[in-house]
């Protein structure tokens, strides 16, 4: 799902809302911290900005490595059971399985970079008992 400026940064905005009403049922408190990560290079500095002079809370990530040694990188987390996946089957995830399984052939590689360092992030700064939800 490409989106352009404006429809982006509405999405970020009503994200964390969004995923604490979907995941509420796994959260032990009300106190849960959402945060959204955009990597800070070309439109997702800009995004950054935008966002943050609103008031809206993100975390700006820096890449140093190229989208597929990222993926790599992760991959012992998926193989030794840390990080699940759902169902493949599961409608709202097809364009992601699609981009997966192709990876790095594929046409689109935006929410495999997305996923991997989500994944990063949340296995660099894991505490006890934390979740991460994609």
């Amino acid at each position: 799902m490409k989106l352009e400026f404006p429809a982006l940064v509405n999405f970020i905005e009503r994200f964390p809302e969004e995923i604490r009403d979907k995941y509420r049922q796994y959260f032990t408190n009300d106190c849960v911290q959402v945060e959204t990560i955009i990597e800070d290079t070309s439109s997702g500095t800009a995004i950054i900005q935008f966002l943050q002079s609103k008031g809206i809370r993100v975390r700006p990530i820096k890449s140093e490595t190229d989208k597929e040694t990222r993926l790599t990188g992760i991959t012992h987390l998926l193989e030794n059971g840390t990080i699940l996946l759902p169902n493949q089957q599961n409608g709202d995830l097809v364009d992601f399985f699609d981009e997966l399984f192709k990876f790095p052939n594929s046409t689109f590689k935006d929410m495999v970079d997305s996923f991997s360092q989500g994944v990063r992030y949340i296995d660099d700064s894991y505490i006890s008992g934390s979740r991460g939800y994609f």
